[in-house]
C-alpha cells in the first residue's frame, strides 16, 4: 500500500508485535517508517515520513489495536484510537541490520529535532566498531530503558504500594496484623500497575496522579502518604 495522500483517511489494525520498521529512503538520505497492519481485513504495509511516525507514537493504539490515520498534509497526521489493543506492547522501532542478520531495536527519534539521515559508509563502520566495543551491560535493552532505570522504577513502585497497603490493613485490622498472602498479592498487583503507568505518563502528571490512592476495602478515597517529592521520582 502506498503512503497516504493529503486528506486521505484509513482505519487500520496494528500488528500483534506493536512494531514499526525504519527503512532507508531511495530518494535522498533520509528514512521512511513502515507499519505492518490490516486495512479492510487485508494485510498491508502503510508508511510515511517522521511526521507519520510521530503521530502514531503520540496516539499509540497498542498491539492489535485499531485506529484511524488521516494525513492532512505532508507535515500533519491525525491518529484517533477506535479500539485499544495491548498498550504494553510497542510502539517499538526496528531496522534491518546486516551484521546481526535480522531486525534490531532502535530508539525513537527526537520528534522536535531534525529527521534522522542515513550514515555514510565510513560512519557506519565507526558505529559498528563502537557497538562492538561497548560492554553488553551498557547497551540499551529493546525497550530503550537501562536495567538500572527499570530497577529504580520498580523499587519506587513497590515502596509506594507497600505504604498504601500498610495504611489500608492498619486502618481495617488495627496495629496487630501481620503480612499474609492476601497482603503480598495486593502489594505486588499495585506495584505492577504503578510501574507500568510510570512508563506511560510524563513525570509531572504521574507524580500528581499517585498522590491519591483508593482504599480497596471500603472505597474511601484518601491521600496516600507519598513521602517522595518530584525530585525523588526515578523518572
Amino acid at each position: 500500500m502506498p503512503g497516504l495522500s493529503d486528506n486521505q483517511k484509513i482505519e487500520l489494525t496494528v500488528n500483534k508485535y506493536g512494531s514499526i520498521a525504519q527503512r532507508p529512503s531511495k530518494k535522498g538520505n533520509g528514512y521512511y517508517y513502515q507499519l505492518e497492519c490490516e486495512v479492510d481485513g487485508q494485510s498491508q504495509k502503510v508508511w510515511g515520513e517522521m511526521e507519520f511516525l510521530a503521530a502514531l507514537v503520540n496516539d499509540w493504539p497498542g498491539a492489535n489495536g485499531t485506529c484511524t490515520v488521516e494525513r492532512l498534509n505532508k507535515k500533519r497526521y491525525e491518529v484517533t484510537i477506535t479500539e485499544p489493543g495491548d498498550m504494553e506492547l510497542g510502539p517499538e522501532l526496528k531496522t534491518w541490520d546486516d551484521d546481526a542478520e535480522g531486525f534490531v531495536q532502535l530508539e525513537m527519534p527526537d520528534f522536535d529535532g531534525p529527521a534522522p539521515t542515513q550514515a555514510k559508509p565510513a560512519e557506519k563502520a565507526e558505529k559498528t566498531q563502537a557497538q562492538a566495543n561497548t560492554p553488553p551491560a551498557k547497551q540499551a535493552p529493546p525497550n530503550g530503558k537501562t536495567t538500572d532505570d527499570i530497577t529504580r522504577r520498580y523499587t519506587w513502585a513497590l515502596g509506594l504500594s507497600q505504604s498504601i497497603w500498610n495504611e489500608t490493613f492498619t486502618n481495617s485490622l488495627g496495629d496487630s496484623w501481620e503480612p499474609d498472602n492476601a497482603y503480598w498479592e495486593n502489594v505486588r498487583a499495585s506495584a505492577n500497575s504503578l510501574f507500568i503507568e510510570s512508563a506511560k505518563l510524563p513525570s509531572d502528571s504521574f507524580a500528581a496522579a499517585v498522590t491519591t490512592a483508593v482504599k480497596a476495602l471500603d472505597g474511601e478515597v484518601v491521600k496516600a502518604a507519598a513521602k517522595e517529592d518530584e525530585d525523588d521520582l526515578p523518572f
